[in-house]
């Protein structure tokens, strides 16, 4: 019989042999974590706190925004939500409905997760705080309130600014937040296909169909972040959140994130090895935002560069074919198709639009008043240091943006692409 100090150590010990086995493996080229979410311990991280633009992930704040504004009673899920001719302007992905067309908030929230629609992100922070200015504003304030500390939205969709920033540990934050304050609408984000009329949507997560237990949650690419995800799968009882950042391509980036979450479900959280993501502290110095563009938008000279740089899978002894082959699952039993129609919009509209046919906006654009903490607000301000001024009205489409944003301490050049293998 082994002694339980010695059976305790010997564990200790398998545990962190475990995590430099998988952190020894071929990455990605960007950050990565990964939570066990029953503990809220951290299994494996790499650079969980490297700025990075996170492209369409964005729409998990702007979901979790409109979802807060709906528990406030601002809106509700059948208020309407008008296609503006400033949403109609954003570029693809998107729906394209002609200027006018009414949907639901519920309708938007679908597309969101599952079509990722620039246009429909617009239309619903429009219907949800006026103005996307406004609507931005209003994310940051949930930011800060949820403690992310690194994260700043100039948009409700995630096309590229080069001031919206994020890193994996923030997401892995707000994706517990979710799923802690809304789980009843935790469906959202595991929505296999739309059907809308005779079109058939399907997700852009790859890892529901391929993945035992993946059950969201969104993907994201622009060219300056390459490609992300956050990705949720429950097994037996137990549910792990991946985040992955900064993949050369989609197939590289959810091969990662599915050999990430294989090792978590082997992986046996321990408080004495795992940190905690709450308790998880950021370097006293950290990079410019990472921008892959050169990596994984310019070809082939990009490739090329990026292959004589190192990228880990430009010889692994694995093949990425052979790792697929690997890690995914064949004919996974998958839920039905979710229907999806215009129009049925009969909730409250705070707005009456804030933007009419043509572009031009009215002489004044409200902004909710029912936004968290502002001074007038009679919830308490659990942010003091971040004051808000008195609701007010914007003229010309244009909202203010009070907010700090994040304080990063930058060095003066990004970090190189070998600093994350």
């Amino acid at each position: 019989m082994i002694a339980p100090q010695v059976r305790h150590a010997l564990l200790r010990l398998v545990a962190v042999l475990g995590c430099v086995v998988l952190l020894a493996r071929p990455a990605a080229a960007g950050p990565h974590i990964v939570v066990d979410e029953q503990s809220g311990l951290v299994l494996s991280q790499d650079h969980a706190f490297d700025p990075w633009h996170p492209a369409s992930v964005t729409k998990l704040m702007t979901v979790y925004t409109v979802l807060r504004a709906i528990k406030a009673g601002r809106i509700a899920f059948d208020s309407p939500v008008r296609q503006s001719f400033q949403a109609s302007q954003q570029p693809p992905s998107k729906m394209g409905f002609d200027i006018g067309t009414i949907l639901t908030v519920e309708t938007a929230l679908k597309i969101l997760m599952v079509k990722s629609a620039n246009d429909i992100s617009v239309a619903v922070g429009e219907a949800t705080s006026g103005t996307q200015a406004a609507f931005a504003e209003e994310m940051n304030w949930n930011a800060r309130a949820l403690g992310l500390g690194g994260t700043w939205y100039v948009n409700p969709h995630g096309l590229h600014e080069p001031q919206q920033v994020t890193n994996v540990r923030d997401m892995a934050l707000l994706s517990a937040a979710l799923l802690r304050e809304f789980p009843e609408h935790a469906d959202l984000f595991s929505i296999p296909a739309l059907r809308f009329g005779k079109t058939r949507l399907t997700n852009h997560n790859r890892l529901m169909s391929r993945i035992v237990g993946v059950n969201g949650m969104k993907t994201g690419f622009v060219c300056a972040s390459g490609f992300n995800v956050v990705a949720r799968a429950t097994r037996g009882g137990r549910s792990i959140t991946a985040v992955v950042f900064g993949g050369r391509t989609a197939r590289e980036r959810d091969a990662l994130a599915a050999e990430l979450i294989e090792h978590a479900f082997a992986t046996k959280p321990e408080k004495a090895v795992h940190p905690r993501l709450a308790s998880l502290a950021p370097p006293l110095a950290l990079p410019a935002p990472a921008n892959i563009r050169d990596f994984v938008c310019e070809k082939p000279d990009g490739v090329h560069r990026w292959n004589a740089n190192g990228h880990p899978y430009a010889r692994a002894a694995e093949t990425l074919k052979d790792r697929e082959a690997r890690l995914y699952q064949k004919d996974l039993p998958r839920s039905g198709d979710v229907r999806i129609e215009l129009g049925g919009a009969f909730g409250p509209n705070p707005f009456e639009f804030a933007v009419v046919d043509g572009g031009t906006p009215p002489p004044f654009i409200p902004i909710p008043v029912g936004r968290p903490w502002h001074d007038g607000d009679p919830t308490p301000n659990p942010h003091p240091d971040l004051r808000l001024a008195e609701p007010q009205y914007a003229t010309g489409g244009v909202a203010p943006l009070p907010l700090p944003r994040p304080q990063l301490a930058e060095k003066a050049a990004s970090t190189p692409v070998s600093a994350y293998q």
